[in-house]
C-alpha cells in the first residue's frame, strides 16, 4: 500500500505561463513561487501557493517546445494536467 503524506502540487497546463500566472494569482490571491524553464521538459513553470511552504502549491505549467504539452491543450484546453503527491 503506498502511503500519502500530502499533496505536493496539482499541475495546470495553460498556454501562457507568465498570463495566466498573473491572472490565477490575482483571482485566488495566491503569491507567485518559482518560475522557471525546465530545459529537460521544454516546459516554462510557475509555482502559486496558498500558505506557508508546506502547503500544497498550484503549478502552471506551459509548452516550451514539449510537443505532447502542446498536443494535451490543442486536444483539451488549459486544465488539469497532473496531481503530484508526496
Amino acid at each position: 500500500m503506498i502511503k500519502v503524506k500530502r499533496i505536493d502540487h496539482v499541475a495546470i497546463a495553460v498556454a501562457d505561463r507568465d498570463a495566466s500566472t498573473k491572472e490565477l494569482g490575482e483571482l485566488f490571491g495566491l503569491a507567485v513561487g518559482a518560475r522557471e524553464h525546465v530545459a529537460g521538459q521544454k516546459t516554462d513553470v510557475a509555482f502559486l501557493q496558498a500558505g506557508g511552504s508546506d502547503a500544497a502549491a498550484l503549478e502552471l505549467c506551459a509548452p516550451a517546445g514539449n510537443d505532447s504539452l502542446q498536443r494535451f491543450l490543442d486536444k483539451r484546453g488549459p486544465g488539469l494536467h497532473h496531481g503530484c503527491f508526496e
